[in-house]
């Protein structure tokens, strides 16, 4: 009786195959060195889309704090992560997202409404009547200039762009790796203008929204004019 043969290519040794899961890190590490931080914050960013559309938001929510240790003006990843706290219940922690956002971006509608409804929410008047103001002057309908020409029609400001609100830096307490972006993140907040920058709308005059809002959003405006 013949003996049994084996045929094929004989099994890798431990050795082999060690060789080969760390040959698989040096290459993975050399393609992340390669990468732009604003590439790698991008990829981060995706994933915690990702992670948000199969339930885990735990760890969506790590991902987007990776984000923001290699781009902390990722504008979706800080509305994103603003708005997940908010639901989560975590008040405090959303506030100050939407807080330092407009620091930096202080005509960003979506996040002066989460100001202006969470102040309410809280008895807060005088954070009301401050981000309450400048939404009533963000969603209100742009005006024609006395100079426009009537052949180029309005020329008032292009609406805001309500789908991807400008984000900013977390405190670097709340958020890990924001605590090295704070000092540039503040300068550039500066730059782009103080919050204070936004006029203080005429609440006599009629409240005239402008079109391009959606329905919610336009709800959300005239219960907050109605209340200030």
């Amino acid at each position: 009786m013949t003996g049994f043969s084996r045929t094929g290519p004989a099994p890798l040794s431990l050795g082999r195959r060690l060789r080969w899961v760390g040959l698989a890190v040096v290459a993975a590490v050399a393609l992340a060195a390669c990468e732009d931080p604003t590439e790698r914050a991008e990829r981060h960013y995706q994933s915690a889309v990702s992670l948000i559309a199969e339930g885990k938001v735990e760890l969506a929510l790590v991902e987007l704090r990776r984000v923001f240790d290699y781009d902390g003006r990722h504008r979706e990843a800080r509305l994103l992560y603003a708005s997940t706290q908010m639901e989560r219940g975590q008040t405090q922690e959303a506030y100050s997202q939407y807080l330092r956002l407009i620091e930096q971006f202080p005509n960003t509608l979506v996040a002066r409404l989460a100001l202006a409804e969470t102040a309410f929410d809280t008895g807060n008047w005088d954070e009301f009547s401050r981000h309450g103001g400048a939404v009533i002057t963000l969603a209100t309908a742009p005006t024609p200039q006395s100079t426009t020409d009537p052949a180029e029609g309005s020329a008032g400001s292009a609406a805001p762009d309500l789908s991807t609100a400008d984000l900013s830096t977390a405190d670097g307490d709340t958020v890990g790796g924001d605590t090295a972006n704070g000092e540039a993140s503040d300068e550039q907040a500066t730059d782009a203008g103080e919050e204070t920058d936004t006029p203080a709308p005429d609440l006599s005059a009629p409240l005239v929204l402008d079109p391009a809002l959606d329905p919610d959003t336009a709800d959300a405006v005239a219960a907050i004019a109605a209340a200030l």
